[in-house]
């Protein structure tokens, strides 16, 4: 699976965005405004749309955007319970 990652200025309030690209490929922007740890979160949370095949699915983006939104809380619920 290959995707392309720029950063770029993006419209406020945007943190990133990734689309399926005719090759099969992705792409995935993020906001060159955010600091470091945002880019990696939000990087983070556009691949879980590609792993997650989201594109291929139908589901409004949306409704695509709420389960991955449920999907991050419920990982950092869990790393946050893990003892070392």
């Amino acid at each position: 699976m290959m995707i392309n990652t720029h950063l770029m200025d993006l419209p406020g309030g945007v943190k990133g965005l990734s689309k399926q690209n005719t090759d099969g490929s992705y792409t995935i922007l993020l906001n060159a405004k955010l600091n470091e740890e945002q880019q990696k979160l939000t990087y983070a949370h556009e691949v879980h749309h590609i792993v997650n095949n989201d594109f291929n699915k139908g589901t409004p983006v949306e409704l695509a955007e709420i389960f991955a939104k449920l999907k991050e809380r419920e990982d950092n619920k869990t790393w946050q319970r893990t003892e070392y």
